[in-house]
């Protein structure tokens, strides 16, 4: 495998709107894309739109309490992984 493959980003967005959010997701389940990574707002269409597309979480505290996966350092079918951002300002 080439390591040096090139990636294209499909950036969407329901415009802060929780109503949007089953469509975007449904748009990007439509385009097969390869993972999605998704903050916390939008993860509950996310599960249950796809459970093929591989997902990574943003701004999400405890995904174990909030359900997405089922144990801490678990990986679950489609929920891969999660970032937390820290900020460097001091």
């Amino acid at each position: 495998m080439d390591r040096r493959e090139h990636f294209v980003t499909e950036p969407r967005g329901g415009e802060g709107k929780p109503e949007r959010f089953p469509n975007v997701v449904a748009e990007l389940v439509r385009l097969q894309v390869d993972m999605i990574v998704a903050p916390w707002p939008i993860l509950p269409p996310v599960k249950q739109a796809t459970a093929t597309i591989p997902v990574v979480m943003t701004g999400i505290g405890d995904p174990v309490a909030q359900g997405f996966v089922q144990a801490s350092g678990v990986e679950a079918a489609v929920v891969r992984g999660s970032i937390r951002w820290a900020s460097t300002s001091r």
